[in-house]
């Protein structure tokens, strides 16, 4: 039987220059950003990830559900559960990635009167978030690959492509 550690130290290096990555990135792009903008300006970047973080909440679990339920299928050989899991999963990330774009763009407006956004700032608040909420819509369907890439143990794939994604963004 072939030893699955050499697989282990992949995976958990692969894990590990992802968490190193984002850190990396991180530290790199705060000060840059906090260079090229003014406070107010990166007092509302700051407020809009904040608010399109909490939209996060509504992936309730489903992440780790696809790989349960995804690598029990695998295991059982069962493609027809697999894909049904995947599928799932993929409609019900597009429905909260639907209502997070409409909620964001619905509410854009009324957030910068709430958080008392000087009007010269408003209008640059509202697209942005605007934005980033269609961004953030987007990603809920985006995380279905990646659930399913791990239920299968692929992680260094998994993590190589997080890793791009990082850098990319």
């Amino acid at each position: 039987k072939k030893s699955k550690e050499p697989a282990l130290i992949f995976n958990a290096a692969s894990n590990w220059a992802s968490l190193a990555v984002n850190i990396v990135v991180g530290m790199l792009l705060t000060p840059l950003i906090i260079t090229h903008v003014e406070k107010t300006q990166y007092g509302i970047w700051s407020l809009m990830w904040t608010i399109v973080g909490y939209y996060g909440l509504l992936t309730l679990g489903v992440n780790t559900a696809i790989v349960r339920f995804v690598a029990q299928a695998a295991g059982k050989n069962d493609a027809q559960a697999e894909n049904e899991s995947a599928a799932n999963a993929l409609a019900l990330f597009s429905i909260a990635g639907v209502f997070t774009a409409a909620t964001i763009w619905i509410f854009a407006q009324p957030l910068a009167g709430f958080f008392k956004v000087a009007p010269a700032d408003r209008t640059q608040f509202v697209e942005v978030i605007r934005l980033v909420g269609i961004l953030a819509g987007l990603s809920f369907p985006g995380n279905v690959p990646g659930a399913l890439l791990r239920a299968h143990e692929r992680f260094v794939s998994y993590n190589v492509t997080t890793i791009f994604t990082e850098l990319l963004r």
